[in-house]
Parts: C-alpha cells; sequence; structure tokens
C-alpha cells in the first residue's frame, strides 16, 4: 500500500466507524498501493 501502514489502519477505522453510524458491517478491508477495496 503506498499510503503506509499506519495510515491504511487510519482509512480502516474511519470506515468502521462511519458503518457503526450507518448500521451496516465492514466485513472485509484491503487494498492495493493506490487504492482500497471495502466489503460493507
Amino acid at each position: 500500500m503506498a499510503y503506509g501502514r499506519r495510515c491504511a489502519n487510519r482509512l480502516k477505522q474511519i470506515c468502521s466507524d462511519t458503518c457503526v453510524k450507518w448500521d451496516c458491517n465492514l466485513v472485509e478491508f484491503n487494498g492495493e498501493k493506490d487504492h482500497i477495496h471495502l466489503l460493507v
């Protein structure tokens, strides 16, 4: 991941928090060097 491990961890936390607000589940989070994949 080009954006780094710390950034990826923060992005995952933001996405998880957003899913809680939207009453859904973040099932999977991963990515490539220039983008992320979310399974919600």
